[in-house]
């Protein structure tokens, strides 16, 4: 709570750690006759108070000096600002303007109590000395736990404090993290930049940590699932056990992208039923995470000009396309965004059976040179029937073609009666 000014023509103030003495100090404040002109003041709350002051000189309707930024939930319970989220949790705490000349910030850990006596914030503070003086220091609070917020304000017509709390909790499935510490009971912090190396290549926002835990074989919490990128995980030459994220985990499901953090997107991804093993069947479903492996219809052609089913979420690179395409046998079922391909021959240079293609239309195009979107029928061995689609149906399938103009980037070839652009 605020601790409200009071008008006085001058008073004797002991001051310690509140204002960066490092030893217990005598001060005279020369206060002029007014108290701090706090005018038309913005309250903590975002109201506006007049700043006037009864007979006794008490300032009237002042819920606070200071607010925090960043807080995944504030409040302000007893006029004082409480500040809620995961760790790690970056905040500012944010001075209202009510002309002090003066500040001193303190934030200590709830099981140690501000001393207020040292120059570098105090000694229990975690705050340093430069951001302890500033006005609106930043800083970020990795580990769990509650923190004490002080602060002392002087001006030309006296001195005030005020307080609040940050609460830091622990992250549930797909928060960010640094450390296995800032993740609930049972879960761990993947790609976690305490532990450089542990989990393998860490790509995109996965730098970021994801507090998960392994569903191989178990189910994960309530309200998260198994998301398995296990098929898409490469050989290891020395046995290890590869990239991490590429076993089954748990992750939270979504509906669009504003379901996941910031740094996710809302993917349609391979996933294992409750309970079940990495080498179980697969089904689709929508979860938050970063933006590869490729989904299916995407390229997958490495860096190197050769296929890489290291590229694919589903681990599946065939020879379809300029670049290659991402897929998966039908017998998975396809995501939404594809449909099941049965050729009519399951001979090379066709697949070895059923494929999910990627769905496209007019609003969607294929985007290859050597694949066009096609409904169902036609001879040749890449022809095909879509299975259980109306036949509206069209997929990006290998274009037909009479002569090598027909294919930029490829070439034409006839496969079982009738001629298809492959890549060269």
């Amino acid at each position: 709570m605020v601790q409200r000014l009071r008008k006085v023509s001058s008073r004797t103030w002991t001051v310690g750690g509140l204002f960066g003495l490092a030893t217990v100090v005598s001060a005279t404040w020369a206060c002029l006759s007014a108290p701090l002109d706090l005018g038309a003041l913005p309250r903590s709350d975002g109201a506006v108070d007049s700043g006037g002051y009864s007979e006794d000189g008490q300032a009237q309707g002042v819920l606070g000096l200071f607010t925090i930024a960043g807080c995944r939930k504030l409040t302000f319970p007893a006029d004082e600002p409480r500040c809620e989220g995961p760790a790690p949790l970056s905040v500012e705490l944010v001075l209202l303007p009510i002309g002090a000349t003066m500040v001193r910030w303190q934030v200590t850990p709830a099981s140690g109590a501000p001393d207020g006596g040292a120059s570098d914030g105090g000694s229990s503070s975690i705050l340093d000395e430069a951001q302890s003086k500033s006005k609106n220091p930043s800083l970020t609070l990795s580990h769990p736990g509650t923190y004490l917020v002080s602060l002392g304000v002087a001006g030309p017509g006296g001195t005030s404090t005020a307080s609040g709390q940050i609460i830091v909790g622990s992250g549930g499935v797909g928060a960010t993290c640094h450390s296995d510490g800032q993740c609930d009971s049972g879960l761990r912090c993947l790609c976690g930049k305490e532990y450089p190396g542990r989990d393998g290549s860490c790509p995109g926002a996965l730098t970021s940590g994801l507090c998960t835990r392994s569903c191989d074989g178990k189910a994960c919490p309530i309200g998260s699932v198994c998301l398995n990128l296990s098929r898409s995980q490469a050989a290891i030459p020395d046995g290890g056990v590869g990239d991490s994220y590429r076993q089954p985990v748990c992750v939270k499901p979504c509906s669009i992208d504003s379901d996941c953090r910031a740094d996710l997107l809302c993917r349609e991804l391979p996933q294992s039923k409750p309970g079940a093993v990495a080498a179980d069947p697969l089904q689709f479903g929508k979860v938050c995470f970063i933006d590869q492996p490729a989904a299916v219809g995407s390229s997958c052609i490495g860096s190197d000009e050769q296929p890489d089913r290291s590229a694919c979420a589903t681990g599946v690179c065939e020879a379809l396309g300029v670049r290659d395409l991402c897929t998966i046998a039908c017998g998975a079922g396809c995501p939404t965004t594809a449909a099941c391909a049965a050729w009519n021959a399951a001979v090379a240079p066709a697949p070895s059976g059923p494929r999910c293609l990627a769905r496209c239309d007019a609003s969607h195009p294929c985007g290859d040179p050597l694949l066009d979107c096609l409904p169902g029928g036609g001879s040749g061995g890449l022809g095909f029937n879509l299975v259980g689609e109306p036949v509206s149906t069209q997929v990006c399938a290998p274009r037909r073609c009479s002569k090598a103009a027909d294919c930029p980037g490829g070439r034409c070839v006839t496969v079982s009666g009738a001629s298809f652009c492959l890549r060269n």
